[in-house]
């Protein structure tokens, strides 16, 4: 099958090139890395960085003329619309359901779709103006959650705690939803659906730097007991079919206070920081090659348990930055340390030399990462921290 794959999220694309189809990878020239010349696409092209969607859809209707494409495909929920249209400017498939996306993106959308169908009672507003937004801010009480209207990797959520909050700075988050802050456990669920049925792979427990809303640790499976798991799972499961999801895999972040779980927000895509290979080191299912499966034609819902069985819990820490002014990076340090403490897995560096590191604001500026594998939680967890321990920023 010739494939256009839309965008970055290069794990379920390796296991298309590794399913024998040719892929065609489109996207934007700042996430193109040296490995993408190795891995066997078909074509490889990059566009400049502000490419809107008229050059994708402009260049990808040149390509289609050359390779004749089966199937218009993203990994990325970002490209997922995109994708939807571009597959029917071409006249070929296309697995996305354009609804459904553009209600996961779209979080206040997403916070609408829910509350209609009985599956959460958070209220929230969309704001597009910092008038606005302290207009909204006099009639809530503190403290209350900004993030966004479509954002990722945590840039741009901050917690108000009061009208002096309320920063210039928030201009650059706009538009955004704004909501009651919850107090409780951050979790995620990890799913895949066949046909509007859903299946379960996992529940990750998160772990946030103290002073952000960044993540630097997930667990797979999650410390909680069986009442917990089914009240995460049966949630995470209403907000699926109120969103009409129907194929693919979705990461549901959802927070647990008490015996109530209230959605983060959800997305048709799977999860980031490494959470899909948490969950094959953990069970043994592949989130990548069922979605790679599932798009070509395959039906892949049989071979998903309906109770998966963990023998291993799965860890991720981070090296994080805490420089009170922008430094250069020299090197990360450590690394062979770091792989001889026992379980770990794999260390991978995410910061090159040259980059700037700084304070922590968002994903992206994490260092580097640990994975560590054991029995049971608690020592997967203790192996991959002690050995981000190991890890150090050598700075100019």
């Amino acid at each position: 099958m010739k494939i256009l794959a839309l965008a970055t999220n290069r794990g379920a694309q390796y296991r298309l090139l590794a399913l024998g189809h040719e892929v065609t990878l489109l996207a934007t020239l700042p996430f193109g890395i040296a490995a993408d010349f190795k891995s066997g696409y078909g074509n490889l092209v990059y566009l400049g960085a502000e490419a809107g969607d008229d050059a994708f859809r402009a260049l990808a209707a040149s390509l289609h003329a050359v390779c004749g494409f089966d199937l218009v495909h993203s990994f990325h929920d970002n490209y997922q619309v995109l994708a939807a249209d571009i597959a029917a400017d071409l006249g070929v498939g296309c697995r996305h359901k354009k609804e459904a996306t553009r209600l996961a993106v779209d979080k206040a959308r997403t916070r609408e779709r829910i509350r209609q169908a009985g599956v959460s009672t958070l209220g929230y507003s969309r704001v597009e103006s910092l008038d606005q937004l302290r207009a909204v801010l006099g009639d809530m009480k503190f403290p209350v959650m900004a993030k966004p209207l479509e954002g990722t990797a945590s840039k741009g959520v901050v917690k108000l705690d009061s009208m002096a909050d309320l920063v210039p700075a928030l201009q650059d988050s706009l538009p955004m939803i704004v909501e009651p802050f919850i107090e409780g456990r951050e979790f995620s669920v990890e799913s895949f659906s066949e046909d509007g049925t859903h299946r379960i792979l996992a529940v990750t427990e998160k772990f946030k730097a103290d002073d952000s809303f960044v993540e630097i640790g997930h667990l797979v499976p999650a410390r909680i007991d069986a009442a917990s798991w089914r009240r995460i799972c049966a949630y995470a499961t209403a907000v699926l079919d109120a969103l009409e999801i129907e194929n693919g895999p979705c990461h549901t972040e959802v927070m647990v206070s008490g015996e109530q779980v209230e959605l983060i927000e959800t997305h048709t895509r799977t999860g980031g920081d490494e959470i899909p290979n948490l969950v094959r080191l953990a069970c043994g299912l592949d989130l990548y090659d069922l979605e790679a499966r599932q798009m070509t034609g395959e039906r892949v819902l049989p071979s998903i348990p309906e109770d998966v069985a963990f023998p291993r819990h799965a860890a991720i820490w981070y090296l994080v930055p805490n420089e009170p002014r922008p430094r250069t990076l020299l090197e990360v340090d450590g690394v062979e340390d770091a792989r001889a403490v026992p379980s770990v897995k794999s260390v991978k560096v995410e910061k090159m030399p040259g980059a700037i590191v700084h304070t922590l604001g968002y994903s992206f500026d994490r260092g580097a990462h640990v994975i560590a594998v054991d029995t049971d939680g608690d020592s997967a967890l203790a192996s991959a921290r002690a050995a981000v321990k190991q890890l150090r920023f050598r700075l100019e």
